[in-house]
């Protein structure tokens, strides 16, 4: 009995040395390293918004000032400045307008947006018959909603500018223009509550991606 005891434990022992030697034989295997993957370069797009709308572009000041009945237009080409290869790049795009000077007289003047003429490629406001764009029915006032005793602050004329899409928004696919037709008129039954007064408009064109912004 002792004999075979003996026997027991050298066989453990025996085992435990094959496993050692397994264990250390790993150490040795053969490896491969693959050509390191560089290059991998990531880059960014942009949203270019450009128009032909420079400071004071849309003016009244000549022969002493508008009087009831007066009317002031201009062109104005909006721009999605990408490029033609940067199909990421398509955009939209909201209009405001803010005000300073005589609130009564922002509030008087009224202002129509309209798209370009319905003929040719939509690029002039000759016809001025282009879909109506500030107020479906037109015209509205040059301080948007913001009353006659108040000048506009970001006052919403096109679309909205909150993140997403918004009734109203313009798309403006990337490499593409648009032409928007302004028309700003003192009404005739303008009275002297806005005689001899001045306002300012300043107009805002506030555009985003439309790519993965829903």
């Amino acid at each position: 009995m002792q004999l075979t005891k003996k026997a027991l434990v050298l066989g453990a022992l025996g085992i435990t040395g094959v496993v050692a030697l397994a264990t250390a034989g790993t150490l040795a295997a053969f490896q491969s390293t693959p050509t390191p993957s560089g290059g991998n370069t990531f880059s960014t797009g942009a949203i270019s918004l450009t128009t032909d709308m420079p400071t004071a572009a849309l003016t009244y000041t000549s022969g002493g000032g508008m009087m009831p009945g007066t009317t002031v237009n201009r062109t104005v080409v909006v721009t999605n400045a990408a490029a033609a290869n940067a199909t990421n790049e398509d955009l939209r795009y909201a209009l405001t307008v803010t005000t300073t000077g005589t609130a009564a007289l922002a509030n008087a003047l009224q202002l129509t947006i309209q798209a370009g003429d319905t003929a040719g490629s939509h690029t002039t406001c000759t016809a001025h018959d282009g879909a109506i764009l500030y107020l479906s029915t037109g015209p509205g006032p040059l301080n948007g909603a913001a009353g006659a005793g108040a000048n506009a602050t970001n006052e919403k004329l096109i679309g909205d500018p909150a993140q997403g899409g918004q009734t109203g928004d313009r798309l403006l696919a990337h490499n593409t223009s648009e032409t928007l037709c302004f028309t700003v008129t003192l009404p005739s039954s303008a009275d002297n509550t806005v005689a001899g007064a001045s306002t300012t408009a300043t107009f805002s064109f506030i555009a985003e991606q439309t790519l993965n912004n829903t």
